[in-house]
């Protein structure tokens, strides 16, 4: 899911090749999972603020983990079924397997952190009669339109409507042909889930495919 921009930086490159950080790293994770290691035990709360926390994506997680780690009381409140964000709901699960992200979010929950979901937040005000503090991590939840006739035509589909149907675990029916419009990493996720469910996919990108804003390991 990383990129690994450090790698492109690391001044071994310029002697043989970069040191593969990304793969070290999920090794070092795949191994500690396999090998039970890398449990966490919950941690004292010292402070006396409580947090509340408006959204489970990566934002609300990792301020979350690190709020409960500094010793505060914390309550992550999600709107959808499960926690996760855009990690679960936006993201393929061949990109990042579910079972990864309920490990980490286990992780996260086993410090203190209380997560609760199918629990939308309409009044952040209200939540302040309770807490000491809100953190609003709702992520970019709206799609970007583009503004040309036909994009309400049945059959057409926004990139977060589409992926977050997939991921929830909705029948989407694409037949036989499909068009995704943009070149971006979400526009590659789409087409790539496309192929999984038996379409012919073409991507259609406005520039030329050096300038397509996807990483090019992607395309």
């Amino acid at each position: 899911m990383c990129y690994h921009p450090c790698e492109e930086a690391c001044n071994r490159g310029k002697l043989d090749g970069p040191v593969a950080i990304a793969a070290l790293k999920r090794f070092l994770a795949d191994y500690a999972a396999q090998h039970g290691e890398g449990s966490v035990e919950p941690v004292e709360v010292t402070r006396g603020e409580r947090v509340a926390i408006v959204g489970s994506g990566p934002c609300g997680l990792t301020a979350a983990q690190d709020l409960a780690l500094l010793g505060y009381s914390v309550t992550v409140y999600e709107a959808l079924p499960e926690p996760g964000g855009m990690l679960r709901y936006g993201i393929p699960a061949y990109r990042l397997p579910k079972d990864v992200l309920a490990r980490d979010i286990k992780r996260i929950a086993d410090l203190g952190v209380r997560i609760v979901t199918n629990h939308p937040v309409e009044d952040v005000g209200a939540l302040l009669e309770d807490y000491d503090a809100v953190l609003v991590a709702v992520g970019a939840q709206r799609d970007v339109r583009m503004g040309i006739e036909g994009e309400d035509l049945e059959g057409v589909y926004s990139a977060i409507d589409f992926l977050r149907r997939i991921n929830m675990g909705r029948g989407v029916e694409v037949g036989r042909r499909v068009y995704v419009v943009g070149g971006g990493n979400t526009a590659i996720d789409a087409a790539r889930s496309c192929l999984r469910l038996g379409a012919e996919v073409t991507i259609l990108y406005r520039r030329s495919r050096a300038e397509m804003p996807a990483h090019p390991f992607e395309v």
